[in-house]
């Protein structure tokens, strides 16, 4: 519950309270998606540009599906777990609370599997060389260097399928602090496919000049931005009043 001392309003029909801009849900989604755009809109092509056949891209894509029905619920009841005994994704340094410390900890794993695509380019990971196995006919990738990829993605996705509605759980949470109605989620929201909008249309043109290798760089950043974005989200919402 919201203590009087809080300052924080406690229900839709409270005046709304006034905050940072930075502590508004937009803000949070749109960095959210603009993270999101760096290994979102072009998988298939960065996909194709590593060798991989159509057949292999197909069962990538597909694996999205599957991992979001294992992981979804038990992340999202472990996000409650830590939202009613105030888990600090740092400990005693700090960092987000709660949903915002799981959601955090989803977004720096996701962010190191997409790292890991990289691998096979520095020639840290199998890539059929030496054990017999050969390119296949095709020119698609090796069935080692595929199956790191199958791995991989599959980690991907379980970490970054959780996030979507530990997202829009805070942002439910954090209307009703502030005294705000429901109906304004879409407004909130709004502000994530602004994001995705521009940071792909940007992306496009980087890309095309500097290769989607540039989605690396830019992942990096962005989750930097993100997991800062989501301490200072916390530390604004009642549960992070005392941290």
């Amino acid at each position: 519950g919201s203590g009087s001392g809080s300052g924080l309003g406690s229900g839709s029909g409270s005046k709304p309270v006034s905050q940072p801009l930075f502590s508004r849900p937009r803000c949070l989604y749109f960095v959210y998606f603009a993270w999101l755009s760096s290994s979102g809109r072009f998988t298939s092509v960065f996909f194709a540009e590593r060798g991989l056949s159509d057949t292999q891209i197909g069962v990538l894509m597909g694996a999205r599906s599957v991992a979001s029905l294992l992981v979804v619920q038990p992340m999202s009841a472990l996000a409650d777990y830590a939202e009613l005994n105030g888990w600090s994704l740092f400990g005693s340094l700090g960092g987000p609370v709660g949903h915002e410390a799981v959601l955090a900890s989803a977004c720096i794993v996701t962010a190191l599997c997409f790292t890991a695509y990289a691998l096979p380019e520095l020639g840290w990971a199998f890539d059929g060389s030496g054990d017999g196995e050969e390119e296949a006919s095709d020119g698609s990738a090796s069935a080692s260097t595929y199956t790191y990829y199958l791995i991989v993605r599959t980690l991907w996705t379980m970490s970054i399928c959780s996030t979507y509605s530990m997202m829009d759980a805070m942002t439910l949470r954090r209307l009703r602090e502030l005294g705000m109605s429901k109906e304004a989620f879409g407004g909130e929201r709004l502000w994530g496919a602004v994001s995705w909008a521009i940071t792909n249309l940007w992306l496009g043109v980087v890309a095309n000049e500097h290769g989607l290798s540039v989605c690396y760089i830019f992942n990096g950043i962005t989750v930097t931005v993100l997991v800062a974005m989501l301490t200072l989200f916390s530390r604004h919402s009642e549960h992070g009043a005392g941290h």
